[in-house]
């Protein structure tokens, strides 16, 4: 038989309805009397099929309700992936402003190393660092001897080191070869002379010799190693041979590279 609210399909012996919960679940088949048959419309039909209706419309709301919080769940997942993707973004910018300030730290401590190294003073250079014999009144061999001796550590023609805190160095005849680090952060000297027997300059030769201003490279030089000049904030230009092979960063930035 079927339910008289929702017409499901109910067992004869059931005293309410399995799926609506009316009850009684079937209309009698027969009245005392008119009377009878409103009274149980009243009193029971009516209530049930009200009550069945509110349940219907409480079920398609829940329904309702769970679509849309389903619909809040696939929004929340995209808005988590959105702030997953922006917190990556964030420790990308991150890193890349930790990189900037350690460059900007690495040039401010070059810009204090530079204010700090001791100025070149002209007053006391020679008119020209190339004519030693109007300079000094003697000839070239003598000046060489008589003041860059001390200090000159040279083997073999080759200069290794150099040790003392003259400001204007000519380097004597006869050396071939100026080796890696021989005037090393030195930053007493302002000036250097390279005779015409140097055919190379080593690496980091003059590396941090900020006082240094002014180079006279001979012809002879055929080779210039890497960074043999960096550091040498002072020297804003300087002529080397055509012919003359440099490395990476043999000179500073900030000098200018005169091919003669």
């Amino acid at each position: 038989m079927q339910c008289m609210i929702c017409k499901t399909t109910v067992d004869a012996g059931a005293k309410s309805c399995p799926h609506c919960g009316a009850m009684p679940c079937i209309i009698p088949q027969y009245f005392v009397n008119e009377e009878s048959a409103v009274n149980w419309r009243n009193q029971y039909y009516f209530p049930q099929l009200a009550r069945w209706k509110q349940l219907q419309s409480l079920r398609e709301t829940v329904s309702r309700l769970q679509t849309t919080v389903e619909s809040q769940k696939q929004t929340m997942i995209s808005f988590r992936q959105t702030v997953d993707s922006q917190k990556q973004t964030i420790s990308s910018l991150r890193q890349t402003v930790d990189s900037q300030h350690q460059i900007i730290s690495e040039q401010q401590k070059r810009i204090e190393a530079l204010e700090k190294a001791p100025k070149p003073q002209p007053a006391q250079q020679p008119a020209s660092l190339f004519t030693a014999a109007a300079l000094f009144g003697k000839t070239r061999s003598n000046v060489l001897l008589n003041m860059n001796s001390a200090g000159l550590d040279i083997k073999n023609n080759i200069l290794y080191n150099y040790t003392g805190k003259e400001p204007h160095i000519i380097i004597p005849d006869g050396v071939v070869r100026i080796e890696s680090n021989a005037f090393r952060n030195n930053t007493a000297i302002q000036t250097v002379v390279i005779p015409g027997t140097v055919r190379s300059i080593g690496a980091c030769a003059f590396y941090g010799c900020t006082a240094l201003s002014e180079v006279q490279i001979p012809d002879s030089v055929t080779q210039i190693e890497y960074s043999a000049f960096e550091g040498c904030y002072n020297l804003l230009s300087i002529t080397i041979p055509r012919n003359c092979k440099t490395e990476y960063s043999s000179f500073e930035k900030s000098c200018e590279v005169i091919h003669r």
